[in-house]
């Protein structure tokens, strides 16, 4: 059924077995444990290393996901359990965190996006200005931030520091 997972449990969680198979490499079979507090908190061994989980179905298109928490024994189960019973409560609220941490991952920097605004730019005096100001400082204030880092404070540090630079 399942364990209240704790770090002894994750120790005590044996190494998968290899299946043999014929004209093929052995394939390791899955070790997995589930929490009986937090539904959906798992710690899974497919190779021997260990690895929580969370998995949940996608409230709308009713899809099972599996949300990598973290590897075992680099985060302990106290973090490892905090960190699902976030993940619980957002998909209770009708979120879909893997989707939303893949979108974070594909969601580029300032500076990307900077330059595809200054390529769709028509060629003008008012463009010229504008290539400029991306050029000599946005990007260099902001351009390593990832869009969704970004920040209002951000942008007013970059304003005091332009006020104070002449142009």
């Amino acid at each position: 059924m399942g364990k209240f997972l704790s770090n002894a449990v994750a120790e005590a969680l044996p190494k998968p077995k290899k299946t043999p198979r014929r004209g093929k490499a052995p394939k390791y079979n899955v070790v997995r444990e589930r929490d009986t507090e937090i539904k959906g908190f798992t710690i899974v061994s497919t190779t021997g290393a260990k690895s929580w989980y969370f998995v949940y179905r996608n409230k709308f298109t009713k899809a099972q996901r599996s949300y990598l928490i973290g590897q075992y024994p680099q985060l302990q189960a106290p973090k490892a359990r905090a960190i699902a019973k976030e993940l619980y409560a957002q998909v209770i609220q009708g979120h879909d965190p893997q989707t939303e941490k893949n979108s974070k991952v594909r969601e580029g920097s300032l500076e990307e996006y900077s330059a595809l605004y200054l390529k769709s730019l028509l060629d003008s005096k008012s463009s010229q200005y504008e290539s400029d100001r991306h050029i000599k400082q946005i990007r260099p204030h902001l351009g390593k931030l990832r869009l969704y880092e970004l920040k209002k404070s951000h942008i007013e540090q970059m304003m005091k520091d332009m006020k104070k630079t002449p142009t």
